[in-house]
């Protein structure tokens, strides 16, 4: 970081703040300095979003601007307990306008339940490999909260009670 005190601009670190500081330091600037090249590996190497008919999708959704929902579905069960729950959370993101996303690696029978509840059209169903789900979402199903890029919130189909305040006090799009 560098701060100017007295007409100086003096540089420091987080970690080596001057002992007298205090307000008579005014902020300039900041930048990042690489002391080390890393050697991670993101966790989810293979998240590819695609569309029924094979499009690659996934910097498009997550470069889009806004609110939006991503429910992770890795397989489709007969009847789940959060179906309900999630029809309240998807009816106030319709709403207020915000996306609905269902990633799955379950495409032909999330396809043929959402056409059979009629929200078809309020909905977008991606394809993901099964194990970048799993990787993201433990429980089956989750949901995500995004801004952005930017995940917000993310809640397993257990904790959906809670989202849906949390969606509720979303403004519109």
């Amino acid at each position: 970081m560098v701060y100017e005190k007295g007409g100086k601009k003096l540089e420091f670190d987080a970690a080596h703040f001057p002992k007298d500081f205090d307000d008579s330091y005014h902020f300039v600037s900041r930048y990042d300095k690489v002391v080390r090249e890393g050697n991670a590996v993101a966790a989810i190497k293979d998240f590819v979003l695609t569309t029924g008919d094979g499009a690659d999708t996934t910097q498009d959704v997550l470069a889009a601007k806004g609110y939006k929902l991503f429910q992770f579905v890795r397989e489709l069960d007969e009847a789940h307990p959060a179906e309900q729950k999630f029809s309240v959370i998807q009816t106030m993101a319709k709403s207020k306008h915000i996306p609905v996303v269902l990633i799955t690696g379950d495409y032909d029978n999330l396809v043929a339940r959402v056409q059979q509840q009629g929200i078809a059209a309020d909905v977008t169903i991606l394809k993901c490999d099964a194990t970048a789900i799993k990787t993201a979402a433990r429980a089956n199903p989750t949901l995500y909260l995004l801004k952005g890029g930017t995940i917000l919130a993310k809640w397993s189909y257990a904790d959906y009670d809670k989202a849906i305040p949390a969606v509720n006090e979303l403004p519109g799009q």
